[in-house]
């Protein structure tokens, strides 16, 4: 998702009008992919799926790209999905700590709102400490 934000940022604003249109007649899909921790190693690959429907070259071609989320969300009977959806299925599956998926997720605030829905409870104190931890041995 944050693919279509990028490419259209990349322009002029007085040109990111007619990159719109042209972004909205030839996108075809866009796929992005964050890597997560697995329980017990190694990592497994989420993924955020955009593909080129009608409903999401309308929504650019509009300037009304915050909408697009809304729209992969309802549309995973064509293959969409968000990144949020992505991390929480191995999160339900049990091959993810909850918070590896808060701290790996991009919407924070829908990632802890669907892990608390799922019944799990994050302790967000603890990312501070994660972080200062891993700053900590890399200037070690």
């Amino acid at each position: 998702m944050g693919g279509v934000f990028r490419i259209i940022d990349q322009f002029p604003p007085a040109q990111q009008n007619q990159i719109r249109m042209m972004l909205s007649e030839s996108l075809k899909g866009v796929l992005s992919q964050t890597l997560l921790k697995k329980k017990g190693g190694g990592r497994l690959a989420a993924h955020d799926i955009l593909l080129g429907a009608s409903s999401v070259s309308n929504l650019i071609r509009e300037g009304k790209t915050f909408q697009i989320p809304s729209i992969m969300q309802t549309s995973s009977n064509i293959g969409m999905q968000t990144l949020n959806d992505s991390i929480m299925y191995y999160v339900r599956k049990r091959l993810v700590e909850p918070l590896e998926a808060y701290m790996k997720a991009v919407d924070k605030s829908g990632i802890l709102q669907q892990l608390e829905e799922a019944g799990y409870k994050i302790d967000i104190s603890k990312i501070s400490d994660q972080v200062k931890s891993k700053a900590d041995d890399f200037w070690e």
